[in-house]
């Protein structure tokens, strides 16, 4: 708290500081530098957008220059004295639009043969949106060449026109636009300006930032505004939807592998690492994605190719998204941000889950239990309860109810859904709550940000979190050849767990759908656990309550996590001269994370290890607690630290028509991870005292005779890795039309290989950019701008748990207490990075007047090198007999493509925004036998490589329907049979050539979206709408023997056949206690339960008002009251059986809704 109270104090300091200083000039040095440089060093140092046209910086002269805190209309004035060129200086739109000179009007009078109608004098005025005059706008005679300029009231004349002409009138940023004079002798005409702004820098690698114009390599890049039209706590969900070329999904983590939920032009690896680098302000960030806030995010650059990843080495095979965070700026006026979000989520409805119902569930019960299934458990573990219904059973059994008495009882159950209590005791609506505020601005010598953050929020099981971000950034320039940057990024974060979730009650082992979890008045019920005369019978009436108070249990056990993260950078940079200048910068991470568990005298878990370790001296009859009465705390503690080190040559020339800018440089970059932990017994808060134990001596359990040592903490571990770099790139761009660029990269790491040559990688890309549209051969109205991109290069993959070298863990032997070692891991001395290579193929376009704009890339890549375990002589090693090894490659190949379009340009705005994507990433190499066809006989939500097979897919068994008797059938020899252990021998055997079918990849083949923006006025609206198509999935079907064996069973299970006829309208086979072991998984993995995936989904609706024309108030840039709504459901589907394809085991993502407002003073 001291802290953040520290740092809340700096921040209102220099917000207070900054008041005093409103403004200092524009300060420029230029000798023979272009007008384009000068004219972006004034945009860096003002609040002011240059707009220009490329045809007018070619004749623009060189300009040499020495101004110190003049004002811009001082600095534009004499920069623009002695150019061919003039300007218009708009203080409101802050805006400056380049011009030509003032044209004079040129008459020619026409022969009477060519008149049309009787010359008029014509006078007008060419206006903006705003009602603006517009400065030195062309007005032409169509067809004709009569045209002049409008004056500085934005005024034009003609004298002798014909009364019938058409005239044109274009204007630098603003859409050309044909008016008929219909006779008129007067006109004012409006102009919708289209101008685009000077953006230097569109594309940020991390190392540096690049021209759009000179970028040979494939990225897409979301701004803040983009970003903002969606809310939520976590910063990447925000691309969704909105950013080429990425894949959200909800597949398996692959432990712990894939943690951010989604790829980057498919996946890259089988085994490795499967999550994008994330790169925060040039830096790997190793954090917590949660806890960059969202407000501090200027924009989001996703590098896609290697041409553009290649520069981060080993670690970006996956793909590179760069976060760019919020900046000061040289000379410009402090602006107060501020952002207040409140959203709200729907509660779940447990009902739409499949599950099968609890008067189902009660006759597959009573089946098992007339067939004796449950005889030799009731007899083996007397001790245990059973479940309700089948406690009903054997109380009729040995008479101790009536039939009567046991069917009504068994009637009240089989009404009883515990869905019902989870969702009035447990689930509730979530709600966020987001704050910021931010200060942002500069002075001549210092540029500023300061932001704060602060989140809250309950969860839809009553979970807890709060979270405040604190950021301060400086760049101080003592002079104009020195740069100093310091940057410190404070998180502190406390979560709290909530309340049981539903499915997680097991009764014996069993998932039981009935459960009755509370009484009418709300009261808790016990779960059934353990006889409570058995108990006091074993335990002489001396134990603790045993019963599992489900509902409870939150009220008693609390977890609770609080992590406190840094994040620091330095830099200092030296402008050596007009070419070259050099970098020094430096980062330092580091994140605590201190999780606590305890859980109370009065919990479930701490009695029921107390209970469970208690003895009954047999002399005394007393009881014997080797763990003490009391809660139970358990404390683990994790440490990430990370450093980077890095120096950097830069290099720019431009002379005549050739341009070189290019970087070299080294770095350094340890990472290392700690982690400890305690457990506490007798642990009580207050007074705060805690119980000794023994963690070395055996007990028997009390239950079942089991003799264990009593839990210990978790032993303490320790990880480094670190990485030597060095890197360079350099582009060449020749006449602005032909851009060569090459990048390369060595990598070294402490975690490969005996030979020097597997412990460090070489990199490189390679890329090639022709503007095709600055030829002067091409002369196309319709694409009058036309661009080729291509490229080529190698990236890399590195997982940090794999090493070159054996893995050895040490443990305390239960038996005598001696220090043990173990090998877990065996090592290949010849272990190395994964490679992947990519090929880019990019066309930019627009067409005429912008109207409609994009690009299109096709790439082929391939993984080689990759992660694979095959087998090993297990008698040299007997852990395993498979072993990693770089020995799998992968193939994909893919289309990327992004059209914008404005469908209407006039008070009422319309644009819309398409993207596709297209990708099929194949297994090519594995040689291990294990992965077969019969592997994929599952739900696709992991990979598994199959050659031949995405590495995300699915196969199934042909399905032969259901016979008059209700037993399934599928084939053997191309036969109808219901030998299932034949079927299955077949499926091993022979694949698809014999009864199995591959269906397709579980991942979409195509993905993308349609996003639409409207505006009019200060009212805005975008609506997204995204899609996915060619895809599967595996629906949620009961299988036989894990129903019998665990209680779980799903929807499905009430449409089973149960008598003749109904294998006529239903495929789900009968439920027959002497058929379910031989079905085996059968029937749930046949083609029947796999659906197409293909859907459309309304992704989110935002709509909003902007107030600040209203107001009238120089001080107020923007005041914006918004409202969201996302997940708003599917708009159509392909499968016929009611599932969202993308959620079919679990809930859909719940609906939002968000009310907000975003101010900038």
């Amino acid at each position: 708290m001291r802290t953040i109270l520290s740092l809340t104090y700096i921040l209102l300091f220099t917000i207070q500081s900054s008041a005093f200083v409103f403004f200092q000039g524009i300060t420029i040095v230029a000798k023979n530098e272009s007008l384009e440089k000068v004219l972006l060093d004034i945009q860096k140092q003002s609040d002011y957008v240059m707009v220009y046209a490329g045809q007018q910086m070619q004749v623009a002269n060189k300009v040499s220059v020495s101004l110190k805190n003049v004002s811009v209309h001082e600095a534009m004035k004499e920069i623009m004295k002695d150019q061919p060129l003039g300007y218009l200086l708009e203080d409101g739109a802050k805006r400056i639009i380049i011009q030509s000179r003032r044209l004079t009007q040129k008459k020619i009078e026409l022969p009477e043969f060519q008149r049309n109608g009787s010359p008029i004098k014509l006078v007008g005025k060419v206006l903006n949106e705003k009602g603006e005059p517009v400065i030195g706008a062309t007005v032409r005679v169509k067809g004709k060449d009569i045209y002049t300029s409008t004056s500085q009231d934005g005024s034009f004349s003609f004298d002798g026109i014909d009364e019938k002409s058409v005239i044109e009138i274009t204007s630098i940023g603003y859409e050309m636009k044909t008016v008929s004079i219909g006779g008129r002798n007067s006109i004012d005409i409006k102009l919708n300006a289209v101008a685009q702004q000077m953006k230097e820098v569109i594309v940020s690698t991390g190392y540096q930032d690049i021209p759009k114009e000179r970028a040979t390599g494939s990225f897409a890049k979301v701004d803040n505004a983009l970003l903002n039209e969606q809310v939520g706590t976590n910063i990447l969900k925000r691309l969704e939807g909105v950013t080429s070329g990425v894949l959200f999904d909800n597949k398996s983590n692959e432990a712990g592998r894939k943690k951010l939920g989604l790829s980057i032009r498919g996946v890259s690896s089988i085994n490795g690492p499967l999550d994008p680098l994330i790169v925060l302000d040039g830096y790997i960030y190793d954090g917590d994605i949660n806890n960059i806030n969202p407000n501090i995010v200027e924009s989001i650059t996703v590098l896609k190719d290697a041409a553009a990843t290649s520069i981060w080495g080993a670690r970006a095979g996956n793909g590179v998204i760069v976060i760019t965070s919020k900046k000061g700026k040289f000379n410009k006026k402090p602006e107060v941000s501020f952002n207040s979000t409140f959203i709200f989520g729907t509660k779940p409805n447990l009902f739409d889950l499949s599950r099968i119902s609890s008067s189902d569930f009660v006759e597959v019960e009573q089946t098992l239990f007339n067939n004796r299934y449950f005889n030799r458990l009731i007899s083996r573990f007397p001790l245990f309860e059973w479940t309700p219904a089948i406690e009903l059973f054997i109380k009729r059994r040995n008479g101790q109810i009536s039939s009567a008495d046991s069917l009504e009882q068994i009637n009240k159950i089989k009404n009883y859904d515990s869905r019902n209590d989870f969702m009035k005791h447990s689930y509730t609506n979530s709600k966020v709550q987001q704050y910021s505020l931010g200060v942002t601005g500069g002075t001549s010598e210092n540029a500023y940000s300061m932001i704060v953050g602060y989140d809250k929020s309950i969860g839809e099981l009553y979970e807890k979190s709060k979270k405040i971000n604190i950021r301060i950034e400086n760049t101080y320039r003592p002079s104009k050849n020195i740069s100093i940057n310091l940057g410190v990024a404070y998180t502190n974060s406390n979560q709290q767990g909530g309340r049981p979730s539903y499915g997680t009650t097991r009764v014996q082992g069993r998932t039981i759908p009935y459960l009755k979890l509370a009484d009418e008045n709300g009261t808790a019920l016990p779960i059934p656990l353990y006889r409570q005369k058995v108990v006091d019978q074993i335990g002489g009436g001396q134990l603790l309550d045993w019963n599992n108070y489900l509902l409870d249990n939150y009220k008693y056990s609390k977890l609770e996590s609080n992590r406190e993260e840094w994040f620091a950078t330095a830099g200092l940079q030296f402008k050596i001269n007009n070419v070259l200048s050099f970098d020094i910068k430096s980062q330092y991470f580091i994140q605590n994370t201190i999780t606590k568990d305890i859980n109370d005298a009065e919990s479930f878990f701490a009695r029921d290890i107390i209970n469970m370790y208690s003895q009954i001296d047999p002399n005394s009859g007393n009881i014997i607690r080797p763990v003490p009465l009391g809660g139970i705390m358990k404390q683990l503690s994790a440490k990430d630290h990370s450093y980077t080190i890095r120096g950097q040559l830069n290099f720019n020339k431009s002379w005549k028509n050739h341009q070189v800018y290019g970087i070299l440089g080294s770095e350094m970059r340890e990472l290392k991870n700690e982690s400890d932990g305690q457990l506490y017994y007798g642990y009580n808060n207050d007074p705060l005292s805690v119980s000794r134990i023994d963690n070395v001596n055996l007990y028997p359990l009390i239950v079942g005779g089991q003799v264990l040592t009593i839990p210990s903490p978790p032993e303490p571990g320790l990880n480094v890795n670190r990485y030597n770099s060095v890197f360079t790139n350099i582009a060449y761009t020749y006449d602005s039309k032909y851009t060569f660029s090459l990048s390369a990269r060595r990598d070294g790491a402490n975690i490969f290989g005996a030979n020097t040559n597997d412990k460090w990688k070489p990199l490189w890309s390679t890329g090639f950019s022709w503007n095709i549209s600055g030829e002067k051969f091409y002369k196309s109205s319709f694409v009058p701008e036309l661009a080729l991109r291509i490229t080529y290069g190698k990236s890399g993959n590195v997982d940090p748990s794999k090493t070159s070298k054996p893995i050895m863990g040490y443990s305390t032997d239960p038996i005598n207490n001696n220090t043990v070692a173990v090998i877990s891991s065996l090592n290949d001395p010849s272990l190395r990075w994964e490679q992947i290579a990519m090929l880019n193929l990019g066309i930019d376009f627009s067409l005429a007047k912008g109207v409609v704009s994009g690009t299109v890339e096709y790439y082929r890549k391939k993984g080689t090198d990759l992660y694979g375990s095959v087998e090993y002589d297990y008698t040299t090693w007997g852990g395993s007999n498979f072993v990693t090894k770089n020995v799998a490659d992968i193939k994909g190949h893919g289309i990327d493509i992004v059209l914008n379009s404005k469908n209407i340009n006039r008070d009422i705005k319309w644009n819309t925004n398409l993207i596709f994507n297209y990708n099929l990433t194949k297994t090519l190499n594995y040689p291990n036998p294990n992965y077969s066809l019969t592997t994929l006989l599952a739900n696709g939500s992991s990979i598994t490589p199959v050659e031949g097979k995405p590495l995300y897919s699915i196969a199934a068994y042909k399905w032969g329907k259901l016979d008059a008797a209700g037993s399934a059938q599928g084939f053997v020899d191309g036969k109808l049979s219901k030998d299932y252990e034949a079927i299955r021998n077949e499926a091993s055997l022979k694949g698809d050539k014999g009864n199995l079918v591959f269906v397709g990849s579980t991942l979409p083949l195509f993905n993308g979206s349609l996003n639409n923006h409207f505006s009019w006025k200060g009212i805005f609206v975008a609506i997204n709408i995204s899609y996915k198509f060619g895809y599967y999935f595996k629906n949620l079907a009961t299988t036989y023997s894990a129903l019998v064996s665990t209680g779980i069973g799903y929807g499905d299970f009430a449409q089973r056949w149960k008598q003749p006829g109904d294998e006529m309208h239903t495929d789900v086979p009968k439920f027959d206690y002497s058929e379910y072991q031989s079905l085996g998984s059968f029937y749930s993995n046949a083609e029947i339960n796999v659906h197409k995936a293909d859907n459309i989904r309304l992704q989110y609706i935002n709509l909003g008002y902007n107030f600040a024309p209203l107001l009238k108030r120089k001080y107020v840039n923007s005041l914006e009251l918004y409202f969201n709504a996302s997940n708003l459901g599917i708009i159509w589907k392909a499968n016929k059986v009611g599932v969202d394809p993308d959620y079919p085991a679990v809930l859909s993502p719940r609906k939002t809704y968000a009310f907000g407002v975003r101010a900038n003073f």
